[in-house]
């Protein structure tokens, strides 16, 4: 397993870290512009993380089997340099251009042409169970492991205005290989363990559409924001660069 924290930020969308889906589990996929070489970066960081993963899991018990409860070697017998055995273990980096999707409607459809702004990146989607937002420091003081720090400090914790289809992110990943199962292959799955939002990017939804207060067209005062405080913010050490 490897504890992976990007060198620079990537974009976020599909975010479901405020409520989680049906499967009980917390999403949000990345994406990487192949363009951008900051992006690509971390594209080759977090590579070089799974190759390595893969290199020991064909000898090492490196591997955590569910059904047994026990630690394994998760790829046994594999070869870490054979293409076609690389092939066989489902990976959370991808490429949009050329991954075809398996299952349902889009099924032999690359992710690209089901969603055009995936074209020319990679992506990769992470998840948890747990609420990220309410969790507790080694005090046991409520924190949230979603945090703004787009000002250079920690900042208030990020809530679904702040935290939108386009912003810039920087995630702490844990990559754990697992063995074949009953009912899946063998492969790497990346987990979240926290969040910080970098920065403001271009957003990939209407983000008026999501403010339920928009249609009332209210009148605002002092130019603030419908729904939005004055109040100080919830992290009042974030103003003292702490």
């Amino acid at each position: 397993m490897a504890d992976l924290i990007l060198k620079n930020p990537a974009v976020a969308t599909y975010i479901h870290l405020f409520k989680p889906g049906d499967d009980g589990k917390y999403t949000v996929t990345l994406l990487f512009d192949k363009q951008d070489p900051a992006q690509m970066e971390s594209v080759q960081q977090i590579a070089a993380a799974i190759t390595d993963l893969i290199t020991r899991g064909t000898t090492e018990e490196i591997g955590w089997n569910s059904e047994a409860k026990t630690k394994v070697i998760p790829f046994p017998g594999g070869n870490a340099n054979d293409p076609n055995f690389i092939k066989t273990l489902a990976l959370p980096l991808k490429d949009a251009d050329t991954y075809v999707l398996r299952q349902g409607q889009n099924a032999g459809k690359t992710r690209a042409e089901v969603k055009p702004e995936f074209a020319g990146k990679y992506y990769m989607q992470l998840s948890t169970t747990k609420d990220l937002t309410h969790q507790t420091d080694a005090e046991g003081h409520p924190i949230s492991y979603l945090v703004d720090a787009s000002q250079g400090v920690a900042g208030p914790a990020l809530t679904t205005a702040t935290l939108y289809p386009g912003a810039m992110v920087k995630p702490n990943i844990w990559l754990s290989p697992y063995p074949a199962g009953k009912n899946h292959g063998a492969g790497i799955s990346a987990n979240l363990q926290a969040l910080i939002k970098t920065g403001d990017g271009t957003p990939l939804i209407d983000l008026d559409a999501r403010n339920p207060l928009t249609g009332f067209n209210l009148p605002t005062a002092n130019g603030a924001k419908p729904g939005t405080s004055d109040t100080p913010s919830a992290n009042p050490l974030a103003a003292m660069g702490i």
